[in-house]
């Protein structure tokens, strides 16, 4: 009350501009915050929350919905299935909040951006989090009407506009990783990394990778093997590879590695041991030693980011991009050994 007379507003204006109605002018909210903010007011979390649940008690039942996109393109099966993963997870925890999620495809046949951001607006689907991109994508960034929008994209691939982003803590995971080979006695450690995910991830595991090397010089030198896909080419490419640097572990992800391997009369772990970037997302990679990116912690931050957006309305392209990171995690698995 002693705020509504100094503002010289009603009670109702009051509270409506602090919790950053639509309904009252961006100036007047200014103004009020203002303030408030020098007579010292904080908001009460404990009445906050139960006037909301008292609110909503009162309302016929419904479920607000939040929007997965999807951006793969057909035939990216493993990106697929990194994608389902992330998506299964950001469901579980939506509904945990009380919010549905329904899934959308960027490259269906036939959707155009403005016939999307269309469908959006009907539905007052508010909230979006985006599956990892593989590539950077403007075209897509630049078509939505981000005013109406809160946003979060997994992962750490350029995108327009800078909205807020979860993803795994590289560093951290590389990190930990090379102490573990280092530890288990590999000294010719090899790395394979697809150009899709070092654009994924910012090229920061080819560069980590090269600062253990010049940090500690604890291991031999063995060039990079870089490849597009699991194709004949790329197969015939690692198998050169491979004969020409002998790493003694080979630091990747996909199952296709160690089939390669078997074809070329190679034991894992005896003769050559494997270390997976990120063991979750295939089922095919289950036994294997490495780390764990934490794809449903990923995915549940990603969401309480786009919830707590929508609870406080903040809607727009934010001022401040905030990035969170999710640190992996070791998994012993079958495909190490200590060597001698």
């Amino acid at each position: 009350m002693h705020i509504a007379r100094c503002a010289g507003c009603a009670p109702s204006t009051i509270s409506r501009a602090l919790r950053s109605d639509p309904c009252i002018p961006a100036s007047t909210q200014q103004r009020i915050k203002t303030l408030a903010r020098r007579m010292g007011y904080r908001p009460n979390a404990f009445v906050a929350t139960l006037m909301a649940y008292i609110k909503n008690k009162r309302r016929a039942p419904y479920q607000p919905t939040l929007g997965w996109i999807n951006h793969y393109w057909p035939g990216d099966g493993d990106v697929q299935v990194a994608c389902q993963s992330f998506e299964k997870a950001a469901k579980e925890r939506a509904n945990e909040l009380g919010y549905k999620m329904e899934s959308f495809w960027l490259n269906e046949p036939g959707m155009r951006t403005k016939r999307f951001s269309k469908i959006l607006y009907t539905r007052n689907i508010r909230g979006l989090v985006f599956a990892p991109f593989t590539y950077a994508n403007e075209r897509w960034g630049r078509a939505f009407d981000w005013k109406h929008l809160a946003a979060v994209v997994i992962g750490q691939t350029p995108l327009y506009p800078p909205i807020h982003r979860v993803a795994s803590n590289v560093s951290y995971d590389i990190d930990l990783l090379m102490k573990r080979l280092l530890k288990l006695g590999y000294r010719r450690i090899g790395i394979a990394i697809s150009n899709r995910t070092e654009e994924w991830s910012c090229n920061q595991w080819g560069a980590r990778f090269w600062l253990h090397f010049y940090s500690t010089k604890l291991f031999d030198v063995v060039p990079c093997f870089f490849y597009l896909d699991f194709g004949p080419e790329s197969e015939k490419k690692f198998s050169r590879w491979l004969k020409k640097n002998k790493p003694d572990v080979l630091i990747c992800s996909g199952a296709e590695f160690k089939t390669w391997l078997a074809k070329l009369g190679f034991s894992v772990p005896k003769d050559i041991g494997l270390a997976e970037i990120d063991v979750t997302p295939d089922p095919k990679t289950g036994d294997w030693s490495g780390i764990d990116c934490h794809i449903n912690e990923i995915s549940a931050a990603a969401v309480d980011i786009v919830v707590a957006q929508m609870q406080n309305n903040e809607f727009g392209i934010p001022p401040f991009q905030k990035l969170v990171l999710i640190p992996g995690s070791w998994v012993d698995g079958k495909t190490l050994r200590a060597k001698s």
